[in-house]
């Protein structure tokens, strides 16, 4: 109990606190914890790369989209249950909170088991419509293989993560995704290094590492005097089905990433070879590690929103949302002057051959960058207030439908080199789809709010 009264788990006022404190209470937080969970990919991409070479690095990255269908079945779930344990927080209404949080709980554990059956026995299989060839077969397997039997894992821990931050527990997810990422470094260079378990050694690391991050904010809820708590499940289809259509933009935007990562990969494996999908991967690799800092500062408006909109603060609301995009604009341009000027010095941890073509493809990416933090917190805006329609629909749009249009268009009309660019074309024409939402949205959210205020007088 000690430790679980450590001051940077302590409980944060989402109804009444200071809003730019609340946005530091979770950013900051929360941008240390994306920076050392990154490391994840990051450390297992360097280690692979300097010890076993450029195709076991396209191994790990052929294996990717498949990480992201776990990644989406688990944001579903999670992501439409936290909205709903956050409305109902903000209402009061403490034993539907619980009752929600026991049964997504449940829900991602029992699909986390079937899906780790699923890949261990299938294993092959999956590395072949994946897209691995007879150079790289071998390593793909090696790795799905362990990915599988660690499912579980990867799944309850994003979902407990979000649990923690709706329960006012924000630094709770940052000390998991320290625990568990230093672990992976330090567990990539015992079973990589030392043992030379090459590829399987990487996973290996990482699957015992996101077990060790999910085991923290576990034992907090089991033992903590925690907001949320365990109670015995009642399933309820009706709110299940509600939360799954809650949490299908965060969805469909993490399993959007697989596609397009397939879509990716298929094309460069048969343009290019598996050395320019390694100089990809290394590139992809640093462009998603400094992408998820701005998202992570990014990430505290959604139970920011959700518990005010169930206590009807629409005002509150509203300046938040000016807070965090004004904040994620200023963080979003500070990172892509960082990376841009320094991509070279940091690609060199890789030890390619030439990093030209990694440096070349980081640039082409840096509109992303700047572009992305204002989506991702205007997308969460609409899944956080219960329109989840609006939301999965911007999702799709951004993640999928565009930038799949414009890979292909791209292709046809450029070659490879267009491919590069394809990305920053379409997060720019997403972005003003989203903020036209947005704005027309807002109409009837100021309508909204100046009946509260008639109603209070």
């Amino acid at each position: 109990h000690g430790f679980i009264k450590v001051n940077i788990v302590k409980k944060v006022d989402l109804k009444n606190g200071k809003i730019s404190g609340i946005y530091f209470s979770y950013s900051v937080p929360a941008v240390i914890a994306a920076c050392i969970f990154s490391a994840y990919s990051l450390a297992d991409s360097v280690f692979v790369s300097r010890m076993c070479g450029p195709s076991s690095l396209s191994a790990v990255e052929i294996c990717y989209p498949l990480l992201c269908v776990f990644s989406c079945v688990s944001v579903v779930i999670g992501t439409g249950g936290n909205v709903l344990c956050g409305i109902a927080i903000g209402k009061g209404e403490q034993n539907e909170a619980n009752d929600v949080f026991s049964e997504v709980t449940l829900l991602i554990t029992s699909v986390s088991l079937i899906f780790a059956l699923t890949v261990i026995a299938f294993t092959k299989r999956f590395a072949l419509i994946l897209g691995a060839d007879g150079t790289v077969i071998g390593d793909v397997c090696s790795y799905l293989f362990w990915c599988g039997c660690f499912a579980p894992f990867y799944m309850l821990s994003g979902w407990l993560f979000l649990a923690s931050e709706t329960a006012g527990k924000p630094g709770l997810a940052m000390i998991s995704s320290v625990v568990s990422s230093l672990g992976n470094i330090l567990l990539d260079w015992l079973f990589v290094v030392v043992l030379k378990r090459g590829v399987s050694g990487a996973s290996l690391a990482s699957g015992i590492s996101a077990a060790l991050g999910a085991m923290i904010p576990l034992c907090y809820f089991l033992f903590a005097d925690s907001t949320l708590r365990f109670q015995r499940v009642r399933l309820n289809i009706r709110r299940t089905g509600h939360m799954i259509y809650n949490g299908l933009s965060e969805g469909v935007s993490a399993v959007s990433t697989g596609i397009i990562a397939f879509i990716y990969n298929i094309i460069i494996m048969k343009t290019a070879g598996s050395s320019v999908l390694a100089d990809f991967t290394v590139a992809l690799t640093l462009i998603n590690f400094f992408g998820s800092l701005l998202i992570g500062a990014s990430q505290g408006i959604a139970p920011m929103v959700s518990v005010n909109f169930g206590a009807r603060n629409y005002d509150r609301i509203k300046k938040a949302m000016k807070t965090f995009i004004g904040f994620g604009i200023m963080l979003s341009v500070a990172v892509s002057v960082f990376l841009s000027a320094f991509h070279n010095l940091i690609s060199n941890l890789f030890k390619l051959s030439d990093g030209e073509m990694s440096g070349y493809i980081i640039n082409a990416y840096i509109p992303v960058l700047i572009l992305s933090p204002i989506s991702v917190i205007i997308i969460s805006y609409f899944t956080a207030i219960d329109k989840a329609g609006t939301s999965a629909l911007l999702s799709v749009a951004r993640t999928l439908i565009l930038r799949a249009i414009i890979i292909f268009a791209m292709l046809r009309i450029f070659g490879l080199n267009g491919v590069w660019f394809a990305a920053g074309v379409s997060e720019a024409l997403s972005l003003m789809i989203n903020i036209i939402a947005y704005i027309l949205h807002n109409k009837h959210y100021e309508t909204d709010s100046v009946k509260k205020s008639v109603e209070s007088d």
